[in-house]
């Protein structure tokens, strides 16, 4: 359940599953925590502090077939609310899928810049790469995202970093794919 709702990015569930300890063990196919659909429709959910245990770390961290944890899921669908709900509660900021990306690489692929700014300033790892050798700053790059690019460098991202297979720097990345703005933007900072 906990897992289903990172990945759609359902903040208000997320926390609710957390805080009442239920996390993907609560047994509920339907991924319902039970929980009044419309609580704290208003604005963050009204649970009283200490009035239920934290889930366990062992489902914060756990993953999917595929390795994918709830932080990583919540990352790729962009949603900071949820990001932010799993970090509250424990989440590793750098964990890993079963290719090694952690959520910051996760949502450079897509360019959710809101989601890499709340893992940045969690500490993450800007220049963590994944299996095959992939940064956050190499796949913003590659798929243009100019806004994602700027923030992963101003957090200390390696401009010039060849850690991928292709041995392509960013800015051979965002040339070799059109992505005018990120090139220009890698140009500006010294790439």
């Amino acid at each position: 359940a906990l897992g289903m709702a990172a990945e759609g990015g359902h903040a208000r569930v997320v926390e609710v599953l957390l805080t009442w300890g239920l996390g993907d063990s609560d047994g509920g196919a339907d991924g319902d925590s039970g929980a009044d659909d419309d609580a704290g429709a208003e604005g963050s959910l009204d649970l009283r502090a200490g009035a239920y245990e934290p889930a366990a770390r062992s489902t914060l961290d756990a993953g999917d077939a595929y390795g994918c944890k709830p932080l990583l899921l919540a990352a790729a669908c962009g949603s900071v609310e949820t990001v932010l709900a799993l970090l509250k509660h424990g989440a590793q900021v750098d964990g890993r899928d079963n290719n090694d990306r952690t959520a910051l690489i996760r949502c450079a692929y897509d360019g959710f810049v809101q989601v890499a700014l709340t893992l940045i300033e969690a500490s993450a790892d800007v220049n963590a790469f994944d299996r095959i050798g992939n940064t956050a700053l190499n796949s913003a790059s590659g798929y243009g995202h100019t806004g994602t690019v700027t923030a992963l460098l101003q957090a200390g991202a390696d401009i010039d970093g060849i850690r991928v297979n292709d041995r392509r720097t960013p800015l051979i990345r965002a040339c070799l794919y059109g992505h005018y703005a990120t090139a220009t933007e890698l140009l500006a900072r010294g790439a």
